[in-house]
């Protein structure tokens, strides 16, 4: 997911606005900024909609000492430079101006970036929007409007007639009458981490075991909650009860499916013409009683190859080392999530 965001306040009221991946593993907000085409050793990598020229910014203030940072990612990105202050607009259906203004943000200003994604000047994506849990965090820096709570809904860019998509902070909160309530557990991490207890497939519980779910070989209990990234990860046991039974599933169709495996995903495959219908989706358990059911639709992502439909599992064995990772939106999955300092 991407935020839209208005940094700095220039001549004639005119912000600069630009788009920023939402983490919610990360507390860190930083932009490009365009010194680091003059920066020694800067390094900018291309942007559609130009660099944040924070110079020019006249709510822009440099904090003293300087401070650097550096922060690396999974995906293999990562920015270093320094943090400033300055305001943050965003767009609000809510607020009579149409517009909510968050001065005195603390940031970072990125003069030695590098994203693998950006290969040419059609990139929009500037920078990191952190909402994880810490001092930086977007959410904590607005304490007195957020009261420590954010929501935000998120649908597949395919859907029809989807509901608004939302961020939305403190007050503004209204969690539907249905909603579960899921306890974090504690972390010396960023990320938001929730303890999963079991799965299944096609609405079935498989009553995995808890070794099997929160290997020894995993860096964490539990799994992360993630809105940065396209797939989830489990661990190897987890992971292979779940293919089994999707196996298992495909089997009852002789004849329909073919099993195929390339280098980034499971695939089931068929001759193209009857959509998600027999193809399962996946139900997580959460410890407490809260379930989400994912449905087929955000369990695979379903592409046309030639002749044949094929619907690719949404879902990996994580890395020995890594955590287990929870896409908060799983293609047409309705998400809402809140975080309270209680």
């Amino acid at each position: 997911m991407v935020v839209e965001v208005s940094i700095g306040t220039f001549h004639k009221g005119a912000n600069k606005s630009y788009l920023l991946k939402m983490s919610t593993t990360s507390d860190f907000t930083w932009t490009q900024y365009e010194d680091c085409r003059t920066f020694d050793n800067g390094h900018c990598y291309p942007l559609k909609n130009g660099d944040f020229p924070n110079h020019h910014s006249l709510s822009n203030h440099i904090i003293f000492p300087l401070t650097s940072y550096s922060m690396k990612y999974h995906d293999c990105s990562n920015s270093s430079g320094y943090l400033i202050k300055d305001t943050f607009t965003f767009r609000s259906t809510p607020s009579p101006s149409k517009h909510l203004e968050f001065p005195n943000i603390t940031f970072g200003c990125g003069c030695k970036n590098h994203d693998p994604l950006a290969k040419d000047k059609s990139y929009q994506i500037a920078g990191v929007f952190g909402l994880g849990i810490g001092e930086r965090s977007f959410t904590n820096q607005i304490q007195n409007q957020s009261e420590g709570k954010f929501s935000y809904c998120l649908v597949h860019v395919f859907m029809k007639n989807p509901p608004p998509l939302y961020l939305r902070f403190g007050t503004d909160i209204k969690p539907p009458s249905s909603s579960q309530t899921i306890k974090f557990l504690e972390s010396s991490t960023h990320a938001y981490i929730v303890d999963l207890v079991d799965l299944g497939v096609n609405k079935e519980q498989l009553h995995i075991h808890n070794r099997q779910i929160n290997s020894p070989s995993l860096k964490f209990k539990g799994i992360v909650f993630d809105s940065g990234t396209i797939m989830s990860y489990l661990s190897k046991g987890a992971y292979d009860i779940v293919v089994s039974q999707l196996d298992k599933h495909f089997s009852k169709y002789k004849g329909e499916f073919k099993k195929e495996i390339d280098s980034k995903f499971l695939i089931y495959s068929r001759i193209k013409g009857k959509g998600y219908n027999n193809i399962p989706g996946v139900t997580f358990y959460f410890k407490g009683g809260a379930k989400l059911d994912v449905n087929p639709e955000g369990t695979f992502m379903k592409k046309l190859q030639g002749g044949k439909e094929t619907f690719r599992l949404m879902i990996r064995e994580t890395k020995t080392g890594c955590w287990s990772i929870f896409v908060v939106v799983l293609e047409y999955a309705f998400s809402c999530v809140s975080r309270m300092n209680e």
